[in-house]
């Protein structure tokens, strides 16, 4: 980003007339922001102080929003103040992704801050960040609106050594080889820095200079392939994981590394974890086979007679009239027990007559 804004011819212009008549104008073409690492607004505001005095040649801004009795809107006040004071033509806002750090209020206030800017002071706003930062604009509407109004630039690596950007980038780099024997760019050459750098020009400059310090420290004074892998094994040891996630380029590996994982991007392999749990989906299947196979257990084994819901009964004694109810003469049972007397005083019959 620092080289596209080179390309204006100046930061600050100077104007001293406009039309015949004398208007001492100061204006910034572009003025660029580090967002703070707490993602606060004091501290964004104090950040766009330095950056102020810097670009104007002056130190009077840092200490103005530094004063220990300043309010956070007083300090959102002079933002718009100088803005509009100095016609600022754009504000270039990098590291956005620190914003899901802010821990009081989240990155709401200061998003809405942004927002500010261009509506009320029409100051055009660009935000950089990694793709840590989408999320930040995925919770609610108004900021995925607000996020897309000028469209989402996402800048890819290259997708293989043989990528025509890659290429040039590699052979463009390579002209600054400051050891005495020049090596030349070859298809082993833009492989293996591929391989070792996964597409990240950062890394690439990075493993290019340390490869050629090594070069020249060991007397070789080549950057060749060899120098450039052994440079790769002992000096950048600390990117190793992250450059084997992007190997493998699936989102299991590269949910590891909240500010590699693409936003909307094929993956190899996985695809984003739906809402379900997949381990408790495991847990569920092998219970419904445990289940299957008891069922299965039960249809083969043999009868048994059925068990009684109570308590086991109590052996009940012979003159209890209770069994008499199973008797098959019911009559006959009671008679012996003396319930019923003998039926000749009524004649043969039971119920007389």
């Amino acid at each position: 980003m620092d080289a596209v804004l080179r390309i204006y011819p100046n930061q600050v212009i100077r104007h001293e007339t406009f039309q015949g008549q004398r208007i001492p104008i100061t204006q910034i073409v572009w003025l660029k922001v580090t967002c703070p690492q707490n993602g606060s607004i004091s501290s964004f505001c104090r950040e766009f102080a330095r950056q102020l005095d810097r670009a104007l040649g002056v130190d009077k801004f840092e200490r103005m929003y530094s004063r220990s009795k300043v309010t956070r809107d007083e300090l959102e006040g002079m933002i718009r103040q100088h803005c509009a004071t100095y016609f600022v033509g754009l504000l270039v806002i990098d590291e956005i992704q620190r914003l899901d750090l802010a821990k009081t209020q989240g990155a709401a206030p200061l998003l809405d801050f942004f927002q500010d800017l261009r509506d009320h002071l029409k100051v055009p706003s660009l935000l950089i960040g990694t793709y840590k930062a989408v999320r930040l604009f995925q919770g609610e509407l108004k900021d995925a609106r607000r996020a897309s109004e000028s469209g989402l630039i996402d800048i890819e690596r290259p997708s293989s050594h043989l990528d025509e950007e890659w290429v040039k980038f590699v052979k463009r780099l390579w002209t600054y080889q400051w050891t005495k024997k020049p090596t030349a760019v070859d298809d082993d050459l833009l492989f293996t820095l591929y391989d070792l750098t996964q597409g990240i020009t950062d890394i690439l400059v990075i493993l290019f200079k340390l490869a050629q310090q090594r070069a020249m420290f060991d007397g070789t004074e080549a950057v060749t392939v060899d120098c450039i892998r052994a440079t790769y094994d002992d000096q950048l040891t600390l990117l190793h994981p992250a450059i084997n996630a992007l190997r493998k380029n699936t989102f299991k590996s590269l949910s590891a590394f909240e500010d590699l994982l693409p936003p909307n991007r094929d993956l190899i392999g996985t695809s984003p974890p739906t809402t379900r749990d997949t381990d408790l989906d495991s847990r569920l299947d092998a219970l419904l086979a445990d289940h299957a196979d008891d069922v299965a257990a039960a249809k083969t084994a043999p009868k048994t007679a059925p068990r009684s819901r109570g308590k086991a009964a109590k052996e009940t004694p012979e003159d209890d009239l209770r069994s008499a109810g199973t008797s098959s003469n019911t009559y006959e049972a009671l008679k012996q027990s003396g319930v019923v007397g003998d039926d000749s005083l009524f004649g043969n019959g039971r119920g007389g007559g």
